[in-house]
């Protein structure tokens, strides 16, 4: 979901472990650096901020595959959604 106001993407996901953190996307196999916030009312959602939001906001538009590197813990896995 893409928050157009603050201009953020907020990753919505459920799953048991809800302490998550995203440092990296990929946005057609661009590989972008973003911080990650998590919601304390809303666990299953984090939000990703980005350092130069404009810029890859637009790519995001444009996308046709975006991937999140997600560190859960100390253990890392990949989230791919295909954007048709």
């Amino acid at each position: 979901m893409l928050d157009k106001y603050v201009k953020r993407l907020i990753f919505i996901r459920p799953d048991k472990f809800y302490k998550r953190s995203i440092r990296q996307i990929k946005i057609d196999g661009v590989p972008v650096d973003v911080t990650s916030d998590p919601f304390s009312r809303y666990p299953e959602q984090t939000a990703i901020v980005f350092d130069n939001k404009d810029e890859v906001l637009k790519k995001l538009f444009l996308a046709k595959k975006i991937e999140f590197n997600v560190l859960y813990g100390r253990e890392e896995a990949v989230s791919a959604f295909p954007i048709k």
